[in-house]
């Protein structure tokens, strides 16, 4: 048997910055395409409404909720099981990004 202790592991190279490793993530993307990604990003967390959104009766969210509980019924098991580990992990991302009343 062979004990190494830690001084004796050959040195790992050093990590690149976080500006270097930053610039190296988004080399393969023009401006379009990341100020595109960044407004989507936007849309999703609803930092880019500027005014108050049209407020719908119980009456017209109803159906919208009941829908979304009959396409949660559809969905197979495996995507079912994400859905809902992903609900339980962080659910207002979920409520973000599939709003029950929408």
């Amino acid at each position: 048997i062979t004990i190494t202790t830690m001084s004796e592991q050959p040195q790992q190279q050093s990590q690149p910055s976080d500006p270097d490793m930053v610039a190296e993530m988004f080399a393969h993307y023009d401006s379009a395409q990341l100020a595109a990604a960044l407004n989507s990003e936007r849309d999703v967390m609803g930092s880019t409404q500027t005014e108050t959104p049209y407020q719908r009766s119980e009456a017209e969210i109803e159906p919208a909720r009941q829908g979304f509980k009959d396409a949660l019924e559809l969905l197979p098991a495996d995507r079912r099981q994400a859905y809902d580990e992903a609900t339980h992990q962080n659910p207002r991302v979920v409520e973000l990004e599939s709003p029950p009343d929408r």
